[in-house]
């Protein structure tokens, strides 16, 4: 789960989560150069849901509570990943709500401190990666994962196994 842009992009990097699982990717907005490389092939659109939207559009962020829970109760997946962004939160909401287990991976751009998305879903998540070591001595629950591609290749995908 990714909102458009950057955040899909890097989403679309875990290729060797793509080819271990099955999946459904659910996005914001799809970035045709990126998707058509882009492992995931069943892929939901649920409309924008910007950072920027949830205080002045409240009704927007539960629209799309609303349009996820549909598709997770319809795909029943064993875990959620996002790399973040507005799509993040009502994820990890609908997610908890059906118990269904997430990780969060913070974005690459985060060196020193944790995004708006971030911060939130750090509540939220089972597994909480960070992919920048000074970020990690900040928050007790973060795992340090350096490149994610790497972390993910070595750990044989145990990831998505975590509490």
């Amino acid at each position: 789960m990714a909102s458009g842009g950057g955040h899909f992009q890097e989403l679309c990097e875990l290729t060797s989560l793509a080819e271990a699982y099955d999946h459904i990717l659910i996005s914001t907005e799809l970035n045709k150069a990126v998707s058509e490389t882009c492992p995931f092939r069943r892929i939901y659109l649920i409309g924008e849901v910007g950072q920027g939207q949830w205080r002045k559009h409240p009704g927007e962020m539960l629209r799309a509570l609303w349009r996820i829970l549909r598709i997770l109760l319809r795909e029943r997946p064993g875990f959620v990943i996002s790399t973040g962004a507005g799509i993040a939160v009502p994820g990890f909401l609908a997610a908890k709500l059906l118990g269904i287990r997430t990780i969060y991976v913070e974005s690459y751009a985060r060196v020193e401190s944790l995004s708006l998305a971030g911060r939130i879903c750090y509540r939220l998540s089972n597994l909480f990666l960070v992919q920048h070591a000074g970020l990690a001595t900040q928050l007790s629950h973060a795992v340090y994962v350096g490149s994610l591609n790497a972390y993910l290749d070595a750990d044989s995908h145990g990831v998505c196994d975590h509490r």
